[in-house]
């Protein structure tokens, strides 16, 4: 790899996460992967779950399809961990926020999931643009964790990203538009190769797209969203955000928060 670790270009971290991630002992990641993450904003290819246990979980996905209106797609299924068994197990399943608790911390909030679905053929695709831009939070620290419930890759829509644009900031660009070329080049694009049950795990300013899906396979993953207590969202831009402690603790209780055993009771 390149002669980069410990230089970080001014990544926007607090001096104490900083010394608090410095003392902290590593789960599973590598302190070359996790400099690696620092530099280039995403980290891919992790092994969670085995064949069987992406088969439970496909069945998992099919049952919350057949909840959908015949003409809704799987990509209404957002905001959904605070309904679902199914969608929280995941959400909190120990392998991930391992990976999670290596880049932010112990204490880690979950604030949002999100299905990803595209289908053979279809050609919509999301344009450039850095995640932070879309979420009045501060300070942004939000960790996507994309779940392949299908191999992703170039030919059928996976995630696209440009290595290293997370360490500018968020662009003062109009945040309903999609990010401007001039802050970017795309010949440094990466595509984000996956085989199912892996992960990949992106920082929410690093710029990046999806394009059509030209395959014959569908490309569906879930989408997790993590911080740390200390980022705060401004709930006049977005009223209705909230938050739930999936390890540790939330010392600072900055958010809306919302309690998991209701889903377990709404459920039983």
């Amino acid at each position: 790899m390149p002669g980069f670790f410990n230089d970080f270009g001014g990544r926007c971290w607090s001096g104490v996460q900083e010394l608090d991630m410095a003392e902290q002992k590593l789960k599973v990641l590598s302190q070359k992967e996790l400099d690696f993450y620092y530099h280039y904003g995403y980290l891919k290819g992790y092994p969670i779950f085995n064949a069987t246990e992406m088969e439970e979980n496909e069945a998992g996905f099919q049952d919350l399809c057949r909840s959908l209106m015949p003409d809704e797609p799987p990509n209404v299924i957002k905001g959904w961990e605070k309904t679902s068994p199914f969608i929280f197990g995941l959400a909190t399943h120990s392998k991930i926020l391992d990976y999670v608790e290596d880049l932010i911390g112990p204490n880690i909030l979950l604030w949002g999931t999100h299905f990803v679905c595209k289908f053979a053929g279809e050609k919509t695709q999301t344009p450039w643009h850095q995640d932070a831009r879309y979420w009045p939070l501060s300070p942004h620290k939000t960790i996507t964790v994309w779940l392949a419930f299908d191999d992703s890759d170039a030919e059928n829509s996976g995630l696209v990203v440009i290595p290293g644009t997370h360490q500018s900031g968020v662009a003062q660009s109009n945040p309903s538009a999609p990010a401007r070329s001039n802050e970017f080049s795309e010949d440094d694009a990466i595509v984000i190769n996956l085989k199912i049950g892996e992960i990949s795990l992106y920082d929410d300013n690093i710029i990046h797209a999806t394009l059509p899906n030209h395959s014959t396979r569908r490309r569906c993953a879930l989408v997790m969203r993590y911080c740390t207590p200390d980022v705060q969202c401004d709930t006049r831009q977005w009223p209705g955000f909230q938050s739930t402690v999936v390890r540790g603790a939330d010392p600072l209780r900055l958010n809306p928060a919302w309690d998991p055993s209701n889903i377990y009771m709404a459920a039983s």
